[in-house]
């Protein structure tokens, strides 16, 4: 289990190993302040501490690419899946209302996913096999979960 965790102001990635049940004596990365292993271990993911950039790396070849994606100054909440051929994630339009956009891992591409549909919240998930996102829906009073099928 990877977390984030700020120590005299810099950011770092530790580890806890649940075989030993126990967080690892050393950092798993220095300056770091988010990071994602794909569940089929081809990708890692992660936000750099200092510059605020993103990157990916190919677990097998080892290969560091910088991924082009920004958001605003006032987005607090970041939402990621990776999966087999790229990685979702929201992006802030206003005070409430998120786009669902796709980093394409082959052509280096973001785009958006739902073209006509914003998402009222940052929270999302998609299915196994990438056919349906389930997204929360909330009205005033009201919360619920929408099941969409992707395109």
């Amino acid at each position: 289990v990877y977390f984030a965790e700020s120590l005299n102001g810099r950011w770092q990635i530790s580890r806890y190993n649940v075989a030993e049940k126990q967080i690892d004596p050393q950092p798993f990365a220095y300056d770091r302040e988010l990071y994602i292993e794909s569940y089929d271990g081809k990708h890692s993911f992660w936000r750099d501490g200092i510059s605020k950039k993103f990157y990916l790396q190919w677990n097998q070849s080892g290969l560091v690419e910088e991924v082009p994606i920004t958001f605003s100054s006032y987005q607090l909440w970041l939402q990621f899946k990776i999966k087999a051929g790229g990685l979702y994630f929201t992006s802030l339009l206003d005070d409430i209302y998120y786009k669902l956009k796709f980093y394409n891992f082959n052509t280096k591409k973001v785009s958006d996913v739902l073209v006509d549909k914003v998402l009222t919240h940052s929270r999302f998930s998609v299915s196994a096999d990438e056919t349906r996102l389930y997204m929360l829906e909330a009205v005033r009073g009201d919360l619920d979960i929408a099941v969409l099928d992707l395109p």
